[in-house]
Order: structure tokens, then C-alpha cells, then sequence
């Protein structure tokens, strides 16, 4: 992970507001109330103090005043060895330091005693504020410091001072109206490894700041009147606690502040407030080398990371994870990155929201030839190209997920080690765009896009297995180029694409770019697939994954693809999954689902569902040798449908085919089927008047067609079995026959004569279909759904509506359908002595 720094300079309006503001000399008073009253001595800029009073290991430090001027040094000297905290309080008017603050002992060394300082008031470190101690540095805006035998130590003098305790800190108690804390420290403030380094107060602001905790541990806290934040001794020093303060105020990080707990272990890092906004290429940095890592852990109502980016990187050791639990989490061109470099396991991301997560955009990096490199914004974890570990997990739970214009979230592999498993839990997810300039042109690669994305991925040259996607939704929409994955581009295998418990998932549309339609897709693939968005990139290996997808309604339309394909073209390629649906609905609107492969044997698709509709030339595919390769095409199962309907001449096909290889299988169980003819080899040579196997495709015909061949065999045909109890789709359309049928079996004798005048029932015990009364329009939701898509679907309607009839008119059942020379649906019963086909003259109902 390579940090840029962003460079920057002060206006001239802020430096002369520190040349007024900055004494020429030291502003250090004692107040001279403790027993042993502190000592000060200034020459110049510089101020030594002595003194104070000793209890046990702490010594107590107490000042009017405390403000170190630019370049100036406040040294506490003569600290005894064994005094393992220095507790210096500020009574009167607010601290600017921007100078040195040490503590030394009497032999000059560094005392490795923790130091804290408290001013109620408010505390600035200027740009070249900086520190020299051996132990722990808390800050605070507190108004008093709490011990574990009950005592306190207040910065209000106008209480009676009690014992000073010689027992361990344990807490800080806030006053009303905390002052604010504020971090302009471009030389930093940093302490030695493994110790605790903390600003808490007011609002808490890094202003082009730098806070070095090496292998410790960062606190920032922003809390309201009256609070409590508990002090918690660690390893490292201490870890604050919240639980106790029931309002927060705000942190911000701009201006290129850096917050580092990097080293042979990384540290940890706490982040408590309201408002937490990290931006204008500011960092929060966890980097471990060979050891465990952490922990950046970021607790607020609202989270804004902007042009910012909050990273944990791993050599050979254990990764530091990232845990956010917020309200609401937006990340505009900025990152939160999770990532390995060599042998280690990379962190973990652990992200909560109750309300949304919102991830826009990306940005551009120059570089020394010229081209820019895009950087997606997002949650990422990643295993590098040089990496051997895997990948972390990533795991987002909110109620409203929304990722646009090119930003991503998920995991990925570049080189040899695995990609994490993501798990998503939203109420509603919203995938939407590609990542465009500000003047909102398509950014691309090579004619390749950077589409908004959710994904589990190894990239191109990489052999380490795609790790699992599982999305857990209501409600999932994928539009305009966008895309939800899981793919390999090397030679590890792709993982699984699960999406469970959903109401509604919609895949629609496409984006061009440079002359292409990129479609919007879920995909569970290896290789790519040409003209989805997708690299196609044919020489990977790698088995793509499955695809489950569990819902209520699916809608794929406009160009849009749900895909377990493979584009593989090498001998070692091993050919796509097995997509499986289980729904309600499936709607098809210029909507395609495959299992297609370039070479190898198809993938399977597997279709639970009761209601399925294709219109305007969607495909349900699992061919194989796409490209003109080897390879049995796959099977194609449609389990318990109520109703399959395809809108004639559109163009709608089912196709298990095959190039080289043996054609698939397809089995349908349905009630109905409506507009759909199953085709063979021999079919397609004489409605295409072509035997060239390139050109046998249904999709040549204008008609909607099943077709399970290999389109240069026609011994290597495979299969189409379908199951219905009513309906052959072979068998075309015929004329209404002239004889009656009784219908007095579907009326009950339950109407007695006499008691029809006063208002009998009339009881209809046949198959559902017909309506409340004679004279109304066919509305069962048991048979017909209104689908109404465009206006060419109009006439199904218009064929049902009711017409006057002469009360001797026969009632004829219908068992098919057919259209008239005006584009009209007609139902239409069948005969065994006469046919007609489908788009011929028929005799309707009416």
C-alpha cells in the first residue's frame, strides 16, 4: 500500500494568525495551590520546571498558565526514576503549544513516565508542536481526573482540594462545555512503541496533524457536558471506554493529517464521536511487519471519509482489522483498504450502519507515463501481486446500501494468495454506474471500464481461488453497467454468488463505452464474458462459480445479464458453474440468463419457478463452444411453472447447444407453455436455408424457439423433454370445434328452483380461470397476470375482454392460443382433424 502524502501550505491569512498569536516567550505560571508548588524557570523561549508534589509514583504539576511558543521547549526535569505518572492541570486561560514538551530525569535521561494534561478550557498544537517522553501522552479537556481509590484531581479550584491520590487514573470527568482540541502538528506528536498517545475532548481536529503511535495505541474521543470516559490500563498503555457518556461531539481529519500505529505489530486505534469526518487526502494507517496487528476501531452517528483513506497492511504477520459501527457511512473518492503484501493474512473489514452505507466514485492518479491510474472508492480487502496470504473478510451489515459512479466494494486477488469471503446484509442494495469524469465521460482502460461493483475476484495472472460473495437483501437493483460478482481472470477457481431471502432483484441496462454496450450483470464467472463490462481475458483457467439466487420476483432487462459463463479457451479450461433459481416470477425483458463456455462443458441452469415470461429477444442459454471450441452444452431445468410465456416473434430462445460437442438437455415442467416451438438441427438449416454451423442458431429466427443440438451434428443432438398436462407447443393452433361441450359438470347442484329468485349461489367447481360473474373480464390471478411491458402485449387483454353472445353460443374450453393478422392473442381450443399454424388465420372465441 503506498501512501501519498498530499503536500500543502498555509494561506497567508492563517500563518499571521500564528505569528500574532504565538508568544515571544514561555506562558508557564504555576498557580502555586499544592503542597509543593511547581517551579519554573524561562530564559528566552525555553522553560524548565521543577518541583511539584509526589504522591507515591505520581507527581502532580499545577499551571494558570501552559503554553510552550514556537520552537520553544517546556522540559519537566528531575522526574525521580520511580514516578510512573505526571499529571499536569491547567487552571486558568486555554494552552497553545507549539513547541517541546519533555520530561527527563535528574540524569538527563528520558523518564519513561506517562504524562497527561488537562485544560477545561481548550488545547492547540501548533505545526511544529512535537514530544519527547518515554510513556503514555493523554490529553484531555477534562475538568478533572479520577483515581481508583475515589479521589479526583480537578482543574476547579473552587472546590476543596482533596488528598492527592497515589493511585492509578481510572477516569476523566467533563464539564460543561468541553473545550476543543486542536492538532496542527506537522512535525508530530509522537511517543516511543507501545504506548498510548490520546486527544479527548470537545471536538477533536487534526488540522494537517501528524499522531505516531508505533506498535501503540491512538485515542481519539469527542464527547459532550458531563461525560465520563474510563481510563483502562493495557500492555500499551490505556484503552478508553465510552460506555458511560451519552452524547458525543465531532472529529475531523483534513488537510492531510495522518493518524500511524504501524510497526513490527500494528497498534490500535479508537475513534469515538457525533461527526467523524476524515478528508482532503488525510490517513489512519495500521502497517504490521511481521507480528499481530490490531484493530482501527471508528464509533460515530455520521461517517465521512472524503479524498481519505483509512488502511491496514500486512508483510508476513496478522493484519489489523477495521471495525465501524455507525449511523450512517458515506465514502466519497476515498477508500477503507485491508491488504496483505507477502505471506501474511490480511485484515479483516467489519462494517455496521444502521441506517446506509453510500460509496461514490474513485479518483486518478498520475503517473510518470502520462495515463492516469484509477482508484475505485470503496471497502476493499486485498491479497497483493507479490502475496501469498490470503485476502481478509469483509463484512457489511446496514438497511441501505448504495454503490454508484464506479465505486466498489469487496475482495480480490492479484497474486498467489486467496480473496477473501464478503458477506453483505442490507435491506435495500442499489449497484449503479461506472466511474466517469467530472464532465461525465466513461473512464476506461483500454476500452475497459471501471464499473460500480460487489464482488469476490482474482484478477488476471493471479492463482489464488476467488473467495465467496453472500448477499443477504430485500431488495437488489444493478443498473447501468453495474456489476455483482464473483470471477476469476487467472487460474484459481472463481467462488459462489449467493443472493437469499430477497423480494425483488432487478438487473436492467447497459452503458456504452467507446462503441460498445456494457451490460449491467450478476455474475459468477471465469474469464470474463465479451460485451458484458467484464475483461475478457481467455486465457484463464479457473472454474467459474456458482450461482444461487433466492427471490420473489427476478427482472433482467434491457440488455442486462445474470451469467455463470466462461470464455475459456486454453485445454485446462473447466467451464462455467451451475446457476440456480428458485422465485416466484421471472421476467425476461431483452434479458438473457446463461451458462455459456468458449470451450468446455456448459454450465447448468436450474429454474424453480411458477411464473416465467421472456420478451423482446432474452435468452435462457447453457451452450457450449461459443467461440467455435469443443464442449457439451449444458443443461437447462424449468421445475413447476405455472405458466411459461414467450411473446411471439421476439426473438425469445431456450438453447442447450453445442458447437463441436453433444448437445445439452432441456427439461421443462410447466402447466402452460405459450409461444415457444422446439426446434431441431433440421429445423433451423431449412427456416435459415443454411447448413453452415456458425449460422444455426435460433437466434437468426424472428420466432421464439427451445433447441438442445449441436450445430454441426446432428447426431450429437440432445434433448428436450417437457411435462405438462395440457399443452403440447408443437402442436400450433387450431379452429374451434363445432360440437357443444357439456358443461353441467362444472356447475354444482347446490341451486335449488325454488330459490333462485331469492338469490341462489352458482358454485363453480372446475378449474380456476373463469370469472366472479358471466358478464365481467377474465381476472383470476390463478391464470392470467397483466404484463404490460409495452403496448405490444395489449392485445392479450383485448382477446379476453367480453363480447354479446347469443345465450345458445356454445362455451368451448380453450386449450392454446394463436394470433390474428392484427397482432391479436386468441384463445383457441384444439381438434384432432384440423391445425393452423401460430400467426395464421384463426377463428377466436369471440
Amino acid at each position: 500500500m503506498k501512501l501519498r502524502c498530499q503536500s500543502f501550505s498555509y494561506p497567508a491569512s492563517f500563518l499571521l494568525f500564528l505569528a500574532v498569536s504565538s508568544p515571544l516567550q514561555a506562558q508557564i505560571t504555576g498557580d502555586q495551590t499544592l503542597r509543593n508548588s511547581s517551579t519554573v524557570t524561562t530564559e528566552d523561549a525555553n522553560s524548565i520546571i521543577t518541583g511539584g508534589t509526589q504522591t507515591g509514583s505520581n507527581l502532580y504539576h499545577s499551571f494558570s498558565e501552559f503554553s510552550v511558543p514556537t520552537n520553544g521547549i517546556a522540559s519537566f526535569q528531575d522526574v525521580a526514576p520511580e514516578i510512573e505518572n505526571v499529571i499536569t492541570r491547567v487552571t486558568g486561560a486555554p494552552s497553545n503549544i507549539d513547541g517541546l514538551i519533555e520530561v527527563l530525569q535528574p540524569n538527563g535521561a528520558v523518564s519513561s513516565a506517562n504524562f497527561f494534561l488537562l485544560n477545561p478550557k481548550g488545547i492547540t498544537f501548533g505545526s511544529n508542536a512535537s514530544l519527547n517522553i518515554g510513556g503514555s501522552f493523554i490529553v484531555s479537556t477534562a475538568s478533572s481526573l479520577h483515581f481508583a481509590d475515589n479521589t479526583q484531581f480537578s482543574t476547579d479550584l473552587g472546590q476543596i482540594e482533596p488528598l492527592l491520590s497515589m493511585s492509578v487514573p481510572v477516569g476523566l470527568q467533563f464539564g460543561v462545555n468541553p473545550g476543543r482540541l486542536l492538532n496542527q502538528s506537522q512535525i508530530g506528536l509522537q511517543i516511543l512503541p507501545s504506548k498510548t498517545l490520546a486527544l479527548v475532548g470537545g471536538d477533536v481536529v487534526l488540522e494537517g496533524g501528524f499522531m505516531i503511535a508505533p506498535a501503540g495505541r491512538i485515542e481519539l474521543g469527542s464527547v459532550a457536558s458531563s461525560s465520563f470516559v474510563s481510563l483502562n490500563p493495557t500492555n500499551s498503555g490505556w484503552s478508553l471506554g465510552y460506555t458511560q457518556v451519552q452524547n458525543f461531539q465531532n472529529v475531523e481529519l483534513s488537510q492531510g493529517s495522518i493518524v500511524d500505529v504501524s510497526g513490527e505489530a500494528s497498534g490500535n486505534i479508537q475513534i469515538q464521536g457525533k461527526q467523524v469526518a476524515i478528508a482532503d487526502g488525510s490517513f489512519i494507517i495500521a502497517a504490521v511487519e511481521s507480528q499481530h496487528g490490531g484493530e482501527i476501531f471508528i464509533h460515530a452517528s455520521d461517517l465521512t471519509i472524503n479524498s481519505s483513506l483509512i488502511g491496514t497492511r500486512t508483510d508476513n504477520g496478522i493484519g489489523a482489522n477495521v471495525t465501524i459501527a455507525t449511523g450512517k457511512l458515506l465514502i466519497i473518492n476515498g477508500q477503507v483498504l485491508a491488504e496483505t503484501l507477502g505471506e501474511g493474512h490480511g485484515g479483516e473489514l467489519n462494517i455496521t450502519a444502521s441506517e446506509s452505507v453510500k460509496v461514490v466514485g474513485g479518483f486518478q492518479i498520475p503517473q510518470e507515463n502520462g495515463d492516469f491510474e484509477y482508484i475505485p472508492s470503496g471497502l476493499l480487502t486485498r491479497s497483493d501481486n507479490n502475496a501469498t496470504g490470503a485476502a481478509g473478510n469483509l463484512s457489511l451489515t446496514t438497511n441501505r446500501l448504495i454503490i454508484q459512479d464506479g465505486a466498489q466494494i469487496g475482495s480480490v486477488t492479484v497474486g498467489a494468495g486467496n480473496t477473501g469471503n464478503v458477506t453483505v446484509r442490507a435491506s435495500e442494495i442499489e449497484v449503479v454506474g461506472i466511474a466517469r469524469t467530472p464532465e461525465g465521460e466513461p473512464i476506461s482502460d483500454a476500452g475497459l471500464p471501471f464499473p460500480s461493483g460487489l464482488f469476490a475476484s482474482a484478477e488476471e495472472g493471479s492463482s489464488g481461488n476467488g473467495g465467496n460473495l453472500e448477499v443477504t437483501t430485500d431488495r437488489l437493483s444493478i443498473r447501468d453497467g453495474a456489476v455483482v460478482q464473483t470471477t476469476t481472470f487467472g487460474s484459481g477457481d472463481a467462488g459462489n454468488l449467493t443472493i437469499q431471502e430477497a423480494q425483488s432483484i432487478e438487473v436492467a441496462g447497459t452503458v456504452n463505452v467507446e462503441g460498445e454496450n456494457l451490460k449491467s450483470g450478476l455474475f459468477a464467472n471465469s474469464g470474463g464474458l465479451p460485451g458484458t463490462g467484464l475483461p475478457a481475458i481467455f486465457d484463464a483457467t479457473g472454474r467459474g462459480g456458482n450461482l444461487k439466487i433466492q427471490t420473489d420476483e427476478l427482472i433482467v432487462r434491457d440488455g442486462a445479464i445474470v451469467a455463470v459463463s466462461s470464455v475459456n479457451e486454453t485445454p485446462e479450461a473447466q467451464g462455467a458453474g451451475t446457476l440456480q433459481v428458485d422465485a416466484q416470477t421471472i421476467r425476461l425483458d431483452n434479458g438473457e440468463i446463461v451458462a455459456n463456455t468458449a470451450s468446455g462443458e456448459g454450465g447448468n441452469i436450474n429454474l424453480n419457478v411458477q411464473d416465467l415470461f421472456l420478451r423482446r429477444s432474452s435468452e435462457i442459454s447453457t451452450t457450449a463452444g461459443i467461440e467455435g471450441a469443443g464442449g457439451n452444452g449444458g443443461d437447462i431445468s424449468i421445475n413447476n411453472a405455472r405458466f411459461i410465456i414467450a411473446a411471439p416473434n421476439e426473438n425469445n430462445d431456450i438453447k442447450a447447444n453445442a458447437f463441436l460437442g453433444q448437445g445439452g438437455k432441456v427439461t421443462i415442467d410447466a402447466q402452460n407453455i405459450f409461444g415457444l416451438i422446439v426446434r431441431s438441427l433440421e429445423d433451423l438449416q431449412t427456416l435459415l436455408g443454411t447448413s453452415d454451423p456458425v449460422q444455426l442458431d435460433p437466434v437468426q429466427l424472428s420466432s421464439s424457439d427451445i433447441t438442445a443440438i449441436s450445430q454441426t451434428n446432428p447426431e450429437l443432438s440432445g434433448e428436450v423433454v417437457i411435462n405438462t398436462p395440457d399443452v403440447d407447443p408443437s402442436r400450433g393452433a387450431v379452429v374451434l370445434p363445432q360440437n357443444l361441450v357439456d358443461v353441467s359438470g362444472l356447475i354444482a347442484q347446490g341451486c335449488a328452483a325454488e330459490n333462485v329468485a331469492n338469490e341462489s349461489q352458482l358454485v363453480v367447481t372446475g378449474r380456476g380461470g373463469l370469472p366472479p360473474n358471466p358478464g365481467e373480464v377474465l381476472n383470476s390471478d390463478d391464470v392470467w397476470q397483466d404484463w404490460r411491458f409495452s403496448d405490444a402485449t395489449t392485445g392479450i387483454t383485448e382477446a379476453i375482454a367480453p363480447t354479446s353472445r347469443n345465450t345458445s353460443t356454445p362455451l368451448v374450453e380453450a386449450t392454446n392460443w394463436a394470433t390474428n393478422n392484427k397482432g391479436e392473442i386468441m384463445l383457441i381450443a384444439a381438434t384432432p382433424t384440423t391445425t393452423i399454424n401460430p400467426g395464421q388465420n384463426v377463428i377466436s372465441c369471440q
